[in-house]
C-alpha cells in the first residue's frame, strides 16, 4: 500500500453547482453569432463573453470533483456509549433532558457505514437503526469489528443473515476481527455456509484489501484484556481513521498514522469534560490528538474531525457540545448524521 503525502486531499464538495446570473446561456451567443446583422464588434465580443462563460464552467467544475477520487459517505448509526443516551434504566437529569429534547439528544450504540457497503461494528441497536434510516443491510459487503464489548458486537444478530431468517442475498457478508470477536461469532453462529458469511482473523498493522477499500488494523488503547483495534480506510483516493474505543493511542499507532495524511478522523469522546480515565477519550484529549495530526502534517487540508461515542455521565447534549466543538472546528456526530467527505 502506498501511503505517499498528497496536498488538498481534504477539500469538501460542493454539492450543487450553480450557473452565473451574470453570463446567459452559451446558446445565445451562438445565436447572436450568426446574425448576419450582428458587427464585427459584437460578434467578437460575444465570443470573448462565450469563452469566459465555458471557462467559468469548468472552474466550476472542477470545485465539484475533489482531487484523489470520488466522495465517500460516512452514515454514523450510532453515537453513544455502552449504555446509550438517555441510558435504558437511568433517570438522571441528563436523561430525562435528551428524552424531552428528543432529536440530535437521543444516541444510541455506536457503528458507522460507509457508502451503504463497509460497516464497522454490529452494535444491539442495529435492528432500530435499519428501520430508523431505512438501511438495506443486504448491501453490506465487509463488516469490520473493533473489539467484543456489548455495545459494538452483537454477534447473535448476525445470524439472522443465514437461510430461513434471510432470502434475496447475492454475495456473503465478509467480517474481519481480532481473535475474542472470532470467537464470539464462532458461538454465535457455528460455522455457516461460506456464500452467507465469511469469518476472518485479522491482526494490528495487518491490511485487507476488500475490493472496494483497503482497511488497515491498528491498535487501541482500550482493554488490556482483549485485543482492540481501530481501523485506517482507504476508499475511493480519502483516507479515514475510525478512532474507537480507545484511550490514548498508542505510539505504535501513532508512528503509522505519521506516515501518512487523513481527510476525515473520527474519535472517541466518552468522557466529555470529566478527567481521562485512561480507557475512553475526553474532550481535551480528542482536540489534543487532533491538534497533534495538524502539527505532524497528517491532515489534509481541510481534513475533517469529528467527536463521537459520547456517555450520559458527561451531561452534555448536542447543543452543550457544539458549543464546545464548534470554536475548534470538531464536528459533534449525531446518530443519522450523513457526513461526505
Amino acid at each position: 500500500m502506498e501511503r505517499k503525502k498528497t496536498s488538498g486531499a481534504g477539500r469538501m464538495i460542493l454539492e450543487k453547482r450553480q450557473r452565473s446570473p451574470l453570463l446567459p446561456d452559451f446558446n445565445l451567443f451562438s445565436l447572436i453569432q450568426r446574425n448576419p446583422g450582428t458587427t464585427a464588434i459584437g460578434r467578437s465580443f460575444c465570443l470573448a463573453s462565450g469563452l469566459l462563460y465555458q471557462l467559468t464552467a469548468l472552474i466550476k467544475d472542477g470545485l465539484n470533483v475533489r482531487e484523489g477520487g470520488e466522495r465517500v459517505k460516512l452514515h454514523f448509526l450510532g453515537t453513544a456509549a455502552a449504555e446509550g443516551f438517555p441510558a435504558m434504566f437511568c433517570r438522571c437529569e441528563h436523561c430525562m433532558k435528551a428524552r424531552q429534547a428528543g432529536g440530535r439528544d437521543i444516541r444510541t450504540r455506536s457503528s458507522v457505514i460507509i457508502d451503504d457497503i463497509l460497516k464497522v461494528d454490529f452494535p444491539p441497536d442495529t435492528l432500530h437503526h435499519v428501520l430508523r434510516d431505512g438501511i438495506d443491510l443486504g448491501l453490506v459487503e465487509d463488516l469490520f469489528i473493533t473489539h467484543t464489548h456489548l455495545d459494538h458486537l452483537r454477534a447473535e444478530d448476525l445470524a439472522m443473515r443465514l437461510p430461513v431468517y434471510a432470502h434475496g442475498l447475492d454475495h456473503p457478508l465478509r467480517i474481519y476481527g481480532h481473535d475474542a470477536a472470532v470467537r464470539k461469532c464462532r458461538e454465535a453462529f457455528g460455522r455457516p455456509d461460506a456464500s452467507r458469511i465469511r469469518l476472518s482473523r485479522i491482526v494490528p498493522f495487518q491490511t485487507v484489501d476488500t475490493g472496494t477499500a483497503k482497511v488497515t488494523a491498528l491498535p487501541a488503547n482500550h482493554d488490556p484484556d482483549e485485543t482492540c483495534l481501530l481501523f485506517f480506510i482507504e476508499k475511493d483516493g480519502k483516507r479515514l481513521f475510525y478512532g474507537h474505543d480507545t484511550g490514548l493511542l498508542p505510539e505504535e499507532t501513532w508512528a503509522w498514522l505519521e506516515q501518512t495524511t487523513l481527510d476525515a478522523v473520527i474519535l472517541d469522546c466518552t468522557n466529555g469534560n470529566l478527567p481521562f480515565t485512561g480507557g475512553h477519550l475526553n474532550i481535551e484529549a480528542v482536540i489534543g490528538i487532533r491538534n497533534r495530526l495538524r502539527d505532524k502534517g497528517v491532515l489534509a487540508k481541510d481534513a475533517t474531525v469529528i467527536a463521537t461515542h459520547f456517555s450520559h455521565n458527561i451531561g452534555l447534549l448536542y447543543n452543550d457540545l457544539t458549543n464546545i466543538f464548534d470554536p475548534e472546528q470538531i464536528l459533534v456526530a449525531y446518530d443519522g448524521m450523513i457526513l461526505n467527505v
